[in-house]
């Protein structure tokens, strides 16, 4: 899927003059949310530790035609959780989406050692989107179409080899979504999250498919058959943000490929059908 794609592309249209704040944006998934936001001419602040990869990648949508600021951000500061909202309406007027798209790296290491982690992961991917919601809140009652899109993960409903502390913020992240929805809906302010499943990033050196036994092992646990393209989730970003999905709201959006549907039995099934 890409931006040439003509339904893609009326998705992203929308996003024309759109005030966005993307946590996390300069690498992965977010990295292509920005850039297609910035692409559909939207105004969008990128908030994220990595300074010198942030400020050469606004440089570079702006000298495309892009409107972007970076803004140097650590998610465990909560003045920069502050900051960064502060920083987006200075610069754009107002704030129409905020999109809570960090995430930390975490060492992958068993239960209890990993513990030391725990602050680490529900600091960035859970404390940290309440705070900037409650930030930014003042500023998406007055937008027309004020939205706010978490990003969760499948390995909120399931156990994967991430570490327990992702699992339990990602969790948390969704039940977070669920009580501002009921809350802030009324404020004209829709919050939902989005549990993407298997990715191939972009800007990895290799993706995950690109290794023909997890490309066979994708056939065979997802019904479409392929991984999940960053395009794919920037654009579901986009719809969650636009007119078209204004009665969305309250929802933990899974864009796994059907994996989820399968029955776990019947693909081990098949697997070992395969290789017997």
């Amino acid at each position: 899927m890409d931006t040439d794609n003509k339904f893609t592309s009326k998705i992203f249209a929308f996003m024309q003059g759109q005030r966005v704040l993307v946590t996390g944006g300069v690498n992965g998934i977010g990295k292509v949310i920005v850039r297609e936001f910035a692409k559909a001419r939207a105004k969008v602040v990128i908030a994220d530790l990595d300074v010198e990869a942030g400020k050469r990648f606004s440089l570079q949508l702006n000298d495309l035609g892009g409107d972007t600021r970076f803004v140097e951000a650590n998610l465990q500061n909560p003045y920069d959780l502050e900051n960064i909202v502060v920083k987006t309406v200075n610069y754009f007027g107002g704030l129409d989406a905020v999109v809570n798209n960090a995430r930390p790296f975490l060492s992958p290491i068993p239960f209890p050692e990993n513990m030391v982690e725990w602050d680490l992961s529900l600091d960035v991917m859970l404390k940290a989107p309440a705070f900037i919601i409650g930030h930014a809140l003042p500023f998406l009652e007055k937008s027309e179409f004020g939205s706010v899109v978490n990003m969760s993960s499948t390995n909120a409903f399931t156990v994967s080899q991430q570490s327990v502390s992702y699992h339990v913020a990602k969790a948390g992240l969704i039940h977070l979504t669920r009580c501002l929805a009921d809350e802030l809906g009324p404020k004209g302010v829709r919050v939902n999250a989005l549990c993407p499943g298997l990715v191939d990033q972009e800007d990895m050196e290799l993706a995950l498919t690109n290794d023909p036994r997890n490309q066979k092992i994708v056939e065979t646990i997802v019904p479409l058959q392929r991984a999940c393209s960053p395009i794919e989730i920037a654009a579901m970003v986009a719809f969650l943000c636009s007119p078209a999905s204004a009665y969305i709201n309250g929802q933990a959006i899974t864009m796994d490929g059907g994996m989820s549907a399968v029955d776990q039995f019947r693909v081990a099934t098949d697997i070992l059908d395969v290789h017997s």
